[in-house]
């Protein structure tokens, strides 16, 4: 299939999809030069109205349904021509996140609401989707859905008793859909109540249905989840709207609650410098994003444009996302108003970095540089990865709450940057904003000769973590933060800080942990924090 041309026009560039009877290919319109999807589906022995799935389509007009624009056969197969959606669907989601935020998911949720309820009120007949499932949700740019494959949804109609055709996904699929009855707007609410079950815990009901346990979730999501999937359609909830309804309240109870954390809590804005080549800022500024984030805190990261590129595709952003700091630095360059719902958000995380693909940015200035930092201010922190770049932002110094100086122990690079260091000292005894990270930290480091030679004792240190944990993390496309033994490590060497930038209570929280399995990991890879 791939490199043939379809229809004159259509050039499949790979497969995207497979499952039953149908493969998904994206293909380009060599006329027009865009992409579209082109859906395969088996004729011969098909249980499926192979026609549902396009007179269903035709006829909806909403934003997170994909939409079709053609439609060809031959002798074997009918193909679908609908609009690509670029992203990644919530199986694989849930499955390169392990912990998704309780925020994530009704913002998530609330979505699936929007579009089933608009499937639901459709006139004459409600359109019931029957297969609510995480590999057919696609979450795209700025975290916003697609609900795909409309290829076993159907119309309610009053007058049957029963579907003629038994299909689903099972472990998703609720028990009318295997013949008890027909199949109506709580046969999705089922499926839905079990995707939120799989968002939290990885599983699918496909087990005897037991008491829900979701952790460190809320009561409220957990009632949700249990309502939706009761065996018995008359005990679950009755509409959409109402599981709907909940939910905001669920979500406003959950942003009333970070107001009243953020309340009579400064925002800070935080620099990260490096005082050395390749000390690690990146890796610093990143990792703390992550932590804050974690703690459900809103962090912006930030990267100048002077930066090199390395975020982006660091976190593998550039996987199911496009950013908009392209947008927002021209906005500042013509000195417009900067509209900060454009910043994209991901995890607690409000990202303004570079993609290395784009061309680089001329004419900037301290001014700019100022308005871009500031573009973020809502967030609790910003964090600003400088990098080795201290004479691009030293006129802007008292801008920053405080800055994390970070560098090595190779004494080739102390010398090289010797004077830098004395500069930040310097600055550090006028008005106390910098903090010393050493990073990457390792048995063969004195502590004590080094800050002897320096004059500089570190307030925080950051172990040589083994090449095989931060790879295994590279390769997910996720920062080292997500991996739990380096999570329960860095949490530990952070205490300072949570305890410097977070509210009281939070910080308390984590002062008094203990890490029984950070002194594993020691003995496992001779670590010392000296």
């Amino acid at each position: 299939m791939v490199g043939k041309v379809f229809f004159g026009k259509y050039l499949i560039i790979r497969e995207i999809g497979k499952g039953g009877m149908s493969s998904i290919f994206l293909a380009e319109n060599i006329r027009l030069g865009n992409q579209w999807a082109i859906k395969r589906i088996e004729k011969n022995n098909s249980k499926i109205n192979l026609l549902a799935e396009p007179r269903i389509l035709k006829d909806l007009n909403h934003p997170l349904i994909p939409q079709i624009i053609d439609i060809e056969e031959d002798e074997q197969y009918l193909y679908i021509i609908e609009e690509y959606v670029k992203g990644i669907n919530l199986k694989d989601y849930k499955n390169n996140n392990k912990q998704i935020k309780e925020t994530d998911i009704i913002n998530i949720a609330l979505q699936i609401c929007d579009v089933l309820e608009y499937l639901h009120s459709r006139k004459p007949y409600p359109i019931i989707y029957r297969d609510i499932k995480p590999s057919n949700i696609i979450l795209t740019e700025g975290n916003r859905i697609k609900l795909i494959d409309f290829g076993i949804s159907r119309k309610y109609k009053n007058d049957s008793n029963a579907d003629t055709v038994l299909l689903g996904t099972r472990g998703y699929a609720a028990p009318e859909q295997y013949g008890s009855g027909q199949s109506d707007v709580r046969t999705d609410i089922y499926s839905f109540g079990v995707t939120l079950y799989f968002l939290i815990t990885g599983n699918n009901l496909n087990t005897i249905h037991k008491d829900i346990i979701i952790g460190r979730y809320s009561d409220t999501l957990k009632n949700i989840i249990e309502r939706c999937t009761r065996i018995q359609p008359n005990e679950r909830y009755q509409s959409i709207t109402h599981i709907k309804e909940e939910l905001i309240q669920l979500k406003q109870e959950k942003e009333k609650k970070t107001y009243k954390v953020y309340s009579g809590v400064k925002q800070k804005t935080i620099g990260v410098l490096s005082l050395t080549k390749r000390a690690g800022s990146t890796f610093f500024a990143t990792n703390l994003a992550t932590a804050i984030a974690d703690k459900d805190f809103l962090v912006s990261l930030i990267e100048l444009p002077f930066n090199e590129a390395y975020i982006y595709d660091l976190i593998g952003i550039s996987n199911y996302i496009d950013l908009d700091y392209y947008s927002i630095i021209n906005e500042i360059n013509e000195d417009n108003h900067v509209d900060r719902d454009k910043i994209a958000l991901i995890n607690n995380i409000m990202y303004l970095v570079k993609d290395a693909t784009k061309q680089e940015i001329d004419n900037w200035d301290d001014n700019k540089t100022i308005k871009l930092i500031y573009s973020a201010k809502e967030s609790l922190i910003s964090i600003v990865d400088i990098g080795y770049n201290y004479d691009e932002i030293e006129n802007i110094i008292t801008e920053f709450d405080l800055i994390y100086a970070i560098y090595n122990a190779m004494p080739p690079d102390i010398m090289a940057n010797y004077n830098l260091f004395k500069k930040i000292q310097e600055l550090n005894k006028r008005n106390n904003k910098i903090r010393f990270v050493l990073n990457n930290d390792n048995i063969g480091i004195n502590k004590n000769v080094l800050t002897n030679y320096l004059g500089i004792k570190p307030d925080v240190v950051i172990p040589n973590f083994p090449s095989e944990l931060v790879y295994k993390t590279a390769y997910k496309k996720k920062f080292p933060y997500s991996e739990p033994i380096i999570k329960k490590i860095l949490d530990e060497n952070f205490k300072s800080i949570y305890k410097e930038l977070l509210p009281k209570g939070i910080s308390d929280k984590y002062n008094k942990r203990k890490y029984g399995r950070f002194y594993r990991f020691k003995n496992k890879y001779n670590y010392t924090s000296g």
